[in-house]
C-alpha cells in the first residue's frame, strides 16, 4: 500500500485559457506538474481550470483577507481560477506557494484563497508574506479565527496535517490569542498530544483540558472540514478524560467498524449497539507516537472508544 501524501488546495482567479497554458506558466518552478484527479506524487502540483460565468468576486469576498476592494471587485469580472492541489503540508511548502505566487500574480491572477480556511489576499501581498521565515505570519495567511455563539475555533490547520482547536469559558478579548498561541505551539514544537493534556497560552490564563474529536461543524463537501478533526479545550474546571500512555487503539478504525455495521443494520445504531461494538473489537495498546504516525498515515482521526456514542452519534447527524 502506497503511503499517504499530504496535500493542500489552493484557489487562484485569473484569466487562464487552458490546463496546459497553466502548466507553461508554472514550468519554470521546476516542479512535477499533473492534472487534478491524477495520482498526486511526492514534491507535486495537482491543476485544473475552473469556470464560474458570475465571476469569483464572491469566493474572495467570502473571507478576506489581504486584498483590497479593487481587487475583490476585479474578481467579480474574472470568470476562470485555477485550482492547485500542492503536495506536502504548507509549512513544508511555504517558499514553493510563495514562488507560484509571485508567478501566478505576474501572469494575470488576482487573487489567492486557502481552500482548508476560505482565506483570500492579493497575490502578490500573499507571496512577500510567504516569503518571510515566520511561522505566526503564515498561520494569519492560512486560518480563520471564529466564533459560534458559544464556541471559538479555528479552521484550517488540516494544511499542516494537525487538528484544528475549539475553545470555550474563556473572554472573547483573549480568544483570537488563546487560539493562535496554541496553533502555532502544535506548528512549531509539533507536540504529541492525547486526551486529558492541557494547555494554557500563558502562565496568566488557567489551564483546559483537552479532548480530541472529529470535525462536527464542517460537512464531507465542505472543504474546510478537518479530517484530524478538533481539539476541545474544555472550560477551565470542567471533567475531562484522564491521560492514558500507552492507549489502546482499535483496529480497524472504530469509525470504520461502526459504519460497516451500521450499513448491514441499514438503520441507525443504538447506544447500547455501540456500547457492545466497542467492547468486542480488536485493539491493540501503543504509545502516542506510534498512534499518531498511524493517524497520519491514514489521513484522519478515529472516534475515542471512551466518547464512542457521543462521537458516532454526533458524527452521523453532522454528515
Amino acid at each position: 500500500m502506497d503511503s499517504r501524501v499530504p496535500s493542500f488546495f489552493l484557489l487562484v482567479p485569473g484569466a487562464w485559457s487552458s490546463v496546459d497554458a497553466l502548466k507553461s506558466v508554472l514550468e519554470p518552478l521546476g516542479v512535477p506538474l499533473v492534472a487534478m484527479g491524477e495520482t498526486l506524487p511526492e514534491g507535486a502540483i495537482g491543476l485544473d481550470v475552473v469556470e464560474d460565468g458570475a465571476g469569483f468576486g464572491d469566493t474572495v469576498r467570502y473571507m478576506p483577507g489581504l486584498i483590497s476592494d479593487d481587487e475583490v471587485a476585479a474578481c467579480d469580472q474574472i470568470t476562470t481560477a485555477a485550482i492547485f492541489e500542492v503536495s506536502g503540508t504548507l509549512d513544508q511548502r511555504r517558499e514553493l506557494v510563495a514562488a507560484m505566487c509571485a508567478v501566478l500574480a505576474s501572469h494575470g491572477g488576482i487573487a489567492v484563497r486557502f481552500e482548508a480556511s476560505g482565506k483570500a489576499h492579493a497575490l502578490g501581498v500573499c507571496a512577500d508574506k510567504l516569503a518571510v521565515h515566520d511561522v505566526s505570519e503564515l498561520l494569519q495567511l492560512a486560518l480563520v479565527y471564529s466564533f459560534d455563539g458559544e464556541h471559538y475555533f479555528s479552521a484550517g490547520m488540516q494544511q499542516f496535517d494537525r487538528p484544528d482547536i475549539e475553545v470555550s469559558g474563556i473572554d472573547g478579548d483573549v480568544a483570537g490569542h488563546w487560539l493562535h498561541m496554541f496553533c502555532a505551539h502544535t506548528v512549531i514544537e509539533d507536540p504529541t498530544l492525547i486526551d486529558g493534556h492541557t494547555f494554557r497560552p500563558n502562565e496568566d490564563t488557567p489551564r483546559q483540558v483537552l479532548e480530541r474529536w472529529p470535525d462536527l461543524r464542517h460537512g464531507p463537501d465542505d472543504g474546510r472540514q478537518n479530517p484530524f478533526g478538533l481539539w476541545r479545550a474544555l472550560p477551565p474546571g470542567a471533567d475531562g478524560l484522564a491521560p492514558l500512555d500507552p492507549e489502546p487503539k482499535i483496529m480497524p478504525p472504530l469509525l470504520v467498524l461502526l459504519s460497516v455495521h451500521e450499513q448491514k443494520a441499514d438503520r441507525p445504531l443504538t447506544e447500547a449497539e455501540v456500547a457492545e461494538i466497542v467492547s468486542n473489537a480488536a485493539a491493540v495498546s501503543m504509545n502516542p507516537e506510534d498512534a499518531r504516525v498511524i493517524e497520519r498515515e491514514r489521513g484522519f482521526v478515529d472516534i475515542n472508544p471512551r466518547r464512542a456514542w457521543e462521537q458516532w452519534s454526533q458524527l452521523r447527524e453532522s454528515r
